[in-house]
């Protein structure tokens, strides 16, 4: 699904069985793309050995991305202009 709002879109699709959103903003050089998906519901299996794993791996070790808390769920997020 592709939804138009005042500030850009918002692209929703399925890869297997994850949400996965993609965001553009405006139409000028200053464009931003966002891409985010849900992971992995919480409570999770040995849930402090996850975490720190993400958190060792967050931004260095992932090209930039990043990885979230966001409503008990565990999300990877990333977000590059559209510029060269």
């Amino acid at each position: 699904m592709v939804y138009l709002y005042d500030q850009g879109y918002l692209i929703k699709f399925q890869y297997g069985n994850v949400e996965v959103y993609v965001q553009l903003t405006e139409e000028t050089d200053d464009d931003l793309l966002t891409v985010w998906a849900a992971l992995l519901q919480l409570p999770a299996e040995d849930e402090q050995r996850l975490v720190r794993k993400l958190l060792t791996m967050n931004w260095e070790e992932t090209l930039e991305t990043k990885f979230e808390i966001i409503n008990d769920k565990i999300v990877v997020l990333t977000q590059r202009s559209v510029a060269n």
